[in-house]
C-alpha cells in the first residue's frame, strides 16, 4: 500500500527549507516546541527543553549509550499517580566517569512537563 503524503506543496518546500539548508538552521534557532504529549519532539535529538541545544548535544556520552535514541518523548516513560515518569534505558551500565553527568541529566529532565493529552506544537 502506497502512502500519500498530505502535506502541500509549500509545507513541504518550508520543511526542506528548514532542515536542509543552513539558513534553515539560523531559523530553527528561532523556533520553540511546546511540549504536549510528547507525540511529535524526539526526546533526544529535538530542542524542546528551553535551551538552545538538544539533550544529545548537552548530554553526548548518554546519547551514545542510550537504547532509545531517535525515539519521541512519550516513549519515553509513562504517567503514573504522582505525575509522568521517565523511563530510560541503557545498552551497558554506566562507567565510574558517567555517574555524575547521569545524575544530572536526571535532575534536568525530572522538572519537565509531559502532559496526558494535547499534540505538540
Amino acid at each position: 500500500m502506497d502512502r500519500v503524503d498530505h502535506k502541500s506543496i509549500w509545507w513541504r518546500d518550508l520543511q526542506k527549507a528548514l532542515f536542509s539548508s543552513h539558513k534553515g538552521q539560523f531559523i530553527q534557532k528561532g523556533l520553540k516546541w511546546k511540549v504536549g504529549s510528547g507525540d511529535q519532539i524526539k526526546f533526544w535529538e529535538d530542542k524542546w527543553t528551553g535551551e538552545e541545544e538538544s539533550l544529545a548535544e548537552k548530554y553526548p556520552r548518554l546519547y551514545l549509550i542510550s537504547l532509545q535514541q531517535h525515539q519521541l518523548i512519550r516513549s519515553m516513560g509513562m504517567h503514573k499517580d504522582i505525575g509522568w515518569e521517565w523511563n530510560l534505558t541503557w545498552r551497558r551500565a554506566l562507567f565510574d566517569n558517567e555517574v555524575t553527568s547521569a545524575v544530572n541529566f536526571l535532575r534536568y529532565i525530572a522538572d519537565k512537563t509531559i502532559q496526558q493529552q494535547g499534540s505538540d506544537a
